[in-house]
Protein backbone atom coordinates (compact mmCIF):
# COMPACT_ATOMS: atom_id res chain seq x y z
CA UNK A 1 0.00 0.00 0.00
CA UNK A 2 2.68 2.21 0.90
CA UNK A 3 4.91 1.72 -2.28
CA UNK A 4 1.75 2.75 -3.94
CA UNK A 5 1.42 5.83 -2.53
CA UNK A 6 5.24 6.76 -3.21
CA UNK A 7 4.37 5.64 -6.91
CA UNK A 8 1.45 8.12 -7.12
CA UNK A 9 3.73 11.11 -5.77
CA UNK A 10 6.18 10.11 -8.29
CA UNK A 11 3.35 10.14 -10.76
CA UNK A 12 1.82 13.79 -9.77
CA UNK A 13 5.46 15.00 -9.36
CA UNK A 14 6.69 14.06 -12.88
CA UNK A 15 3.37 15.09 -15.14
CA UNK A 16 3.14 19.00 -12.47
CA UNK A 17 6.78 19.54 -13.79
CA UNK A 18 5.65 18.86 -17.24
CA UNK A 19 2.37 20.94 -16.76
CA UNK A 20 4.68 23.72 -15.32
CA UNK A 21 7.39 23.39 -17.92
CA UNK A 22 4.51 23.69 -20.65
CA UNK A 23 3.10 26.96 -19.06
CA UNK A 24 5.80 28.55 -18.87
CA UNK A 25 6.81 27.81 -22.55
CA UNK A 26 2.96 29.13 -23.59
CA UNK A 27 3.01 31.64 -21.03
CA UNK A 28 -0.10 30.69 -19.30
CA UNK A 29 0.06 31.23 -15.51
CA UNK A 30 -2.69 29.05 -14.60
CA UNK A 31 -1.31 26.30 -16.09
CA UNK A 32 2.39 27.01 -14.59
CA UNK A 33 0.92 27.57 -10.75
CA UNK A 34 -1.27 24.65 -11.18
CA UNK A 35 1.70 22.58 -12.32
CA UNK A 36 4.32 24.16 -9.54
CA UNK A 37 0.82 22.60 -7.21
CA UNK A 38 1.17 19.46 -8.02
CA UNK A 39 4.78 18.89 -8.51
CA UNK A 40 4.84 20.15 -4.66
CA UNK A 41 1.70 17.42 -4.07
CA UNK A 42 3.93 14.49 -5.55
CA UNK A 43 7.25 15.64 -3.82
CA UNK A 44 5.31 15.50 -0.36
CA UNK A 45 3.26 12.40 -1.50
CA UNK A 46 6.66 10.86 -2.32
CA UNK A 47 7.69 11.86 1.15
CA UNK A 48 5.29 11.12 3.02
CA UNK A 49 5.34 7.30 1.40
CA UNK A 50 8.99 6.96 2.29
CA UNK A 51 8.20 8.04 5.81
CA UNK A 52 5.61 5.51 6.36
CA UNK A 53 7.97 2.89 4.31
CA UNK A 54 10.29 3.66 7.24
CA UNK A 55 8.47 3.39 9.82
CA UNK A 56 7.23 0.00 8.42
CA UNK A 57 10.69 -1.33 8.53
CA UNK A 58 11.55 -0.20 12.03
CA UNK A 59 8.46 -1.74 13.62
CA UNK A 60 8.89 -4.96 11.61
CA UNK A 61 9.79 -7.68 14.11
Amino acid sequence: MTTDTRIEGFGHKVRGAAMAQVGSLAGRREFLADGVKARNAGVKQNSAGGDRDLAREDLAP
